[in-house]
């Protein structure tokens, strides 16, 4: 298999989102300001600090620049689900998972994947994909959910 736009379904190839990027960077510099000031002991802090800065760069490379082996780089639509291509060249069969978050900006997809315990997430900011085809993925979102929706209740 391999991904391409075909049969008007959805494609996506992510970019780098910079507001993704400032967004960890501030929640975390927050975060370690809050530290800076605890009445801690000196070591616990400093501890503390280091596993900050380890999940910053952690979300950075996975989210945001997703330069991980395992960061999804591309999705695409198919009449029988998703296929992700991750950074490392896998492709990856999967279906959407029933907590996917849709707001104006802001896309949280969550991939179910045979052979993980866990959802397999896929942050998009708006400035991720084109305006286009944010409004396409959020317009698809919504039809599937009403389709849901719609064969759970009679």
């Amino acid at each position: 298999m391999s991904l391409h736009q075909a049969n008007g379904l959805l494609f996506i190839a992510l970019k780098p989102s910079r507001c993704l990027a400032a967004w960890i960077i501030f929640s975390h510099s927050l975060a370690a300001l809050g530290l800076t000031i605890s009445p801690w002991l000196w070591w616990l802090d400093l501890t503390l600090l280091i596993m900050m800065a380890g999940s910053c760069l952690w979300l950075l490379r996975f989210h945001v620049w997703r330069t991980a082996a395992k960061s999804v780089v591309q999705i695409q639509q198919t009449p029988s689900g998703w296929l992700l291509l991750l950074r490392d060249g896998t492709l990856l069969e999967a279906a959407l998972h029933f907590d996917t978050l849709v707001m104006a900006k802001l896309v949280v997809l969550n991939f179910n994947v045979s052979g993980k315990a866990r959802p397999l997430p896929v942050v998009i900011m708006a400035d991720a994909i084109n305006q286009e085809q944010l409004r396409t993925l959020r317009v698809v979102l919504r039809w599937s959910s009403s389709e849901e929706k719609a064969s759970t209740f009679p």
